[in-house]
């Protein structure tokens, strides 16, 4: 600890300590191993790829919470809702900023 890995340094292990644009690696099925990867991208959803699905959006559960063995954060990614701004969002597949703004009307 802290574990660097392209750039981004493990941030927590703890899984409900988590910030917008962190990478949080998953075990899936019977392994310790991570082998999974989602984002984290706020109002209590994460963005992932299951094998043989369309990328989407979940709600970020138990179901996802107990799978999470690090979370990843770049250094020079620093983001909270106070300052996310459309140009953030706009970044973001326009699917899953139309699923956001759903939730969060502005």
């Amino acid at each position: 600890f802290p574990v660097t890995i392209r750039g981004f340094v493990q941030a927590t292990t703890n899984a409900n300590d988590v910030m917008i644009g962190d990478a949080l690696l998953m075990a899936m099925g019977r392994t310790e191993t991570s082998n999974h990867i989602a984002i984290y991208v706020g109002q209590g959803m994460i963005l992932h790829h299951l094998t043989g699905q369309k990328s989407r959006l979940d709600p970020y559960n138990l179901k996802w919470r107990e799978r999470v063995t690090r979370v990843l954060r770049h250094p020079s990614y620093e983001l909270s809702f106070e300052n996310l701004t459309m140009d953030t969002l706009a970044q973001l597949p326009f699917a899953v900023r139309q699923r956001l703004s759903k939730r969060n009307p502005s």
